[in-house]
């Protein structure tokens, strides 16, 4: 099932594959991260989103092909979304999902001092999403794997959050 968006270029999206396996922490890596438009939740407006894309080589699952016939694949590519928002929390609210990866990723000082760059309204979000194709394609790590539409016939797995990198 493909998911509904349009890269940041204008081109459309890649078909992503949306594979059920177990929640769990699975060993993988970032293979892409893209900038894409896509509706945001339980709205009709649109919103940029960063698309991690990271694979499990070595999870088995059972694919479901255009016409309705399966077959046994090994290695998921799943999705982490990520606002491009770089926040720290205080008090009751937490920091966003893009800060926590930087400081996993040990580069959140690195962001901080490229943190002009990220604020033109015109260039930033290229300049982001450039840095972090630099610094974080290719990046082996550990990843909890959530299920998404739980108990029901659309659901799916998608990476919930980076437990940590290698």
């Amino acid at each position: 099932m493909p998911s509904v968006a349009t890269n940041w270029d204008g081109s459309a999206p890649t078909k992503i594959d949306k594979p059920l396996i177990a929640e769990d922490v699975y060993e993988g890596a970032i293979a892409g991260i893209r900038l894409i438009e896509a509706k945001a939740y339980d709205s009709t407006d649109m919103e940029f989103n960063l698309v991690y894309d990271v694979v499990l080589p070595e999870v088995a699952w059972t694919k479901t092909n255009d016409d309705g016939s399966t077959e046994e694949t090994k290695g998921a590519n799943l999705a982490l979304w990520v606002k491009p928002k770089i926040t720290k929390g205080s008090g009751t609210f937490s920091n966003s999902k893009l800060f926590d990866l930087l400081e996993k990723g040990k580069l959140l000082e690195i962001a901080k001092a490229e943190t002009e760059k990220f604020s033109d309204e015109i260039k930033g979000l290229d300049n982001l999403l450039e840095f972090l194709i630099k610094n974080f394609e290719g990046r082996k790590g550990k990843f909890i794997v959530k299920t998404r539409n739980k108990g029901k016939d659309n659901a799916y797995s998608s990476i919930k959050e980076v437990v940590n990198f290698k």
